[in-house]
């Protein structure tokens, strides 16, 4: 009992600060233990759904399902099946996309992928916005950083952590000339799931589908026989704004909403407008809506209409902020280490199998020295690095292996 309560806490601590790896392989063993346990089968599920592997997911229900039917006799529970529902319809809405991310396995040996490292703190944070707003007391949360500093890394960790849980996911990115393209990032957020939805009408009545019309004019093209949307220019703006509002009401209404928006900075005045008056109708209805939005905080001292929104903005919901900083040396270190095995695993099963090849090398394609395919390897290491890190000097990578080549990129 005492083991099973361990394995339990564990991996709530870890699957809560994104520590999703570590989490799968902490369920794995508590599985080994007890094979009927439900509580760990879903758990499993969630973080292979987290990690970008649906099919994975998917054979663990499998296997959940035949053991409690081979040894117990009975079918899995009420939240069993319908996690393995929510897998079916996520399955059926994204139909043949490819997953989020590769796992380790599957990626080109060339190709460096970071552990999240250094975040639990601030993925937590997340975690405890979004179950308020799951329970009804919708929130905003800004990811703040410098340029480079991992804010879009966070943030699509959290997502995919939230749609793990069951939650709706919908995203949009501002860019740096999107002042001049009023409302951009939200039509990037709502046109592609309004356009998977099967019947739309089932969301919002047709006078506010007329009216989002004026964002998403293919609406038209699906429905000839919409209305005229408003030509009073003094309501149309409101009747706009009020058409958005109710479709993310109705969204959130099947399951928690997570309305993802990237680069708030840049982000344009009628935008920001719009998400104020999202802000309202939300704490007026009780919305089980997330905001999730990273900026830079350099750009928002320069920018006071910015400014003064997110002041307003704190008016009406509860605004968290989640500050990021460079990774501390200790950071640095267990992710250098932590890519660095990645990668010598990576080369190691891309020369297992050439072991039995005798090919003779092509004059095209010159087969390189283990000393110069290291030092490409160390380069593209120490980039990569240097964007993660925010282009902090750290001594303590001196004591680490892929320090030694004396390839001039550390600094001590």
């Amino acid at each position: 009992m005492r083991l099973h309560l361990l394995f339990e806490r564990l991996s709530a601590f870890q699957e809560s600060g994104g520590e999703l790896e570590p989490a799968r392989l902490t369920l794995t063993r508590w599985l080994a233990l007890d094979r009927l346990s439900e509580e760990a089968y879903r758990r499993l599920m969630r973080v292979h759904l987290a990690l970008g592997d649906p099919a994975a997911a998917w054979q663990v229900y499998v296997t959940c399902r035949a053991k409690l039917a081979e040894e117990l006799r009975v079918k899995p529970s009420a939240d069993t099946l319908a996690l393995a529902e929510q897998m079916r319809a996520s399955a059926a809405s994204l139909g043949n996309r490819p997953a989020r991310r590769a796992t380790s396995q599957s990626q080109p040996p060339s190709e460096l992928v970071a552990p999240l490292i250094g975040r639990a703190a601030a993925f937590r944070q997340l975690v405890a916005s979004f179950q308020r707003a799951r329970g009804g007391q919708p929130q905003v949360v800004l990811i703040e950083g410098e340029a480079g500093i991992g804010k879009t890394r966070l943030a699509t960790e959290f997502v995919a952590w939230a749609r793990a849980q069951g939650a709706e996911v919908l995203s949009g990115q501002a860019f740096e000339m999107g002042g001049q393209l009023p409302y951009q990032p939200l039509v990037e957020a709502i046109g592609p799931r309004l356009e998977a939805e099967n019947a739309p009408e089932d969301l919002l009545e047709d006078l506010w589908l007329a009216e989002l019309s004026r964002l998403l004019p293919e609406l038209r093209v699906r429905y000839p026989d919409l209305p005229a949307p408003t030509q009073d220019e003094l309501s149309a703006k409101l009747r706009l704004f009020e058409a958005v509002a109710r479709l993310l009401d109705a969204l959130a209404q099947r399951s928690a909403l997570v309305l993802l928006l990237e680069d708030l900075h840049w982000l344009d005045g009628a935008s920001l407008d719009l998400v104020r008056y999202l802000a309202r109708y939300w704490k007026g209805h009780g919305s089980r809506v997330l905001l999730l939005e990273t900026v830079r905080r350099e750009e928002v001292e320069l920018n006071p209409q910015l400014s003064t929104q997110l002041v307003d903005l704190g008016r009406d919901l509860p605004v968290s902020r989640v500050p990021l900083q460079p990774l501390s040396q200790a950071e640095t270190l267990h992710l250098v280490q932590a890519i660095a095995g990645e990668g010598e695993q990576g080369t190691r099963r891309e020369r297992e199998p050439r072991e039995h090849i005798t090919a003779r090398p092509s004059r095209a394609e010159p087969e390189r020295a283990p000393a110069q395919e290291a030092e490409t390897a160390l380069v593209g290491l120490g980039d990569f690095l240097f964007a993660q890190t925010g282009g902090s000097r750290c001594t303590c990578w001196r004591r680490s292996s892929c320090c030694e080549s004396g390839s001039g990129w550390c600094h001590g």
